[in-house]
């Protein structure tokens, strides 16, 4: 039966969250709403706050805003970085959503990638896995 209230339907036709719009908000959900730490075995780390990023790698750092974006049913990230004339970023994202064991921390693994409409193409750049700081 009709309750008589009319509401806005979602984007996809059924009304339901995408499987793809619920895995962007997973990897936002993991971020949380403070500050996150991220550190990987060969020096890089990255930070998120609100959205705001630090990428710091061995050959120095970038600051900017980020993105959560679907691509082809994918979460990516997109780094805009505050320098002049610097160009965005993209990093495919594939977190753990799975339950943590006593002593476990959360990983993230970040591989950049090229963009188009429909789809991501890998950037040649190795995967970087990084691991929640404590």
């Amino acid at each position: 039966d009709w309750d008589g209230v009319y509401r806005k339907m979602g984007t996809s036709a059924s009304g339901q969250d995408t499987e793809a719009g619920l895995t962007a908000k997973k990897v936002q959900m993991i971020l949380g709403s403070g500050r996150s730490e991220w550190v990987s075995n060969d020096g890089q780390s990255v930070s998120f706050q609100e959205r705001s990023y630090t990428l710091t790698r061995p050959a120095g750092s970038d600051t900017g805003t980020f993105a959560i974006i679907t691509v082809g049913g994918k979460p990516v990230f997109q780094f805009k970085p505050d320098r002049s004339g610097a160009k965005s970023s993209f990093y495919l994202v594939d977190a753990d959503t799975k339950p943590l064991a006593a002593g476990e921390r959360q990983s993230m693994t970040l591989t950049e990638v090229t963009v188009t409409m429909t789809a991501t193409n890998l950037a040649g750049s190795p995967p970087v896995v990084f691991i929640r700081k404590s």
